[in-house]
């Protein structure tokens, strides 16, 4: 594999465009891409700076004989903080709860105009004895209790995950298994 197909695949790998690659490593875009379609080389310079960003060595980026990556301990701080497998798996268990709490919110909420139609229902029958007006009161009462508990159901979700949202929403999951 050439240094165009290794530069292609790390900044794909990383989840960077083109723009994204050239603004760090202060080019511009089209030097980028004319590195990507090995129309030029970059300086070695640059070179030394794609191997520390990308956390690679200059021996992968330059032989093409090594197809394997070859990772170095230095990377350059690309302004993502990367994650553990366990903060990932805390991420995806508290969402999963967060799901099932919304799910029952959203239940809820479909469910809560039933006990006033119902309730209605019931107040036309004279040998159930519920006045209208009763049946309407209860039945608006039930319908507030159960959009509050799902509203409460709601909050409780997004307070649960705000605090994982905000560093997964600026990170990557790495998977160093070292």
């Amino acid at each position: 594999m050439i240094l165009a197909d290794k530069i292609v695949r790390l900044r794909k790998k990383n989840g960077w465009s083109q723009e994204e690659l050239a603004q760090k490593m202060n080019v511009s875009r089209q030097a980028v891409s004319k590195w990507e379609s090995a129309q030029t080389v970059p300086e070695l310079e640059k070179i030394l700076q794609l191997g520390a960003l990308f956390g690679v060595t200059t021996d992968y980026l330059l032989k093409d004989d090594m197809e394997l990556e070859e990772f170095t301990s230095e990377t350059i701080d690309s302004g993502v903080r990367q994650i553990s497998i366990e903060e990932a798996g805390t991420y995806l268990v508290q969402s999963r709860e967060s799901a099932k709490r919304i799910a029952v919110g959203t239940f809820l909420c479909v469910l809560s105009p039933i006990p006033l139609l119902l309730l209605g229902a019931a107040s036309e029958y004279e040998k159930l004895n519920i006045s209208e007006n009763l049946a309407g009161c209860l039945g608006i009462m039930l319908l507030l209790f159960f959009v509050i508990a799902a509203v409460a159901l709601f909050i409780y979700s997004g307070f649960r995950t705000s605090s994982m949202n905000i560093w997964i929403g600026k990170s990557r999951l790495s998977c160093n298994m070292a």
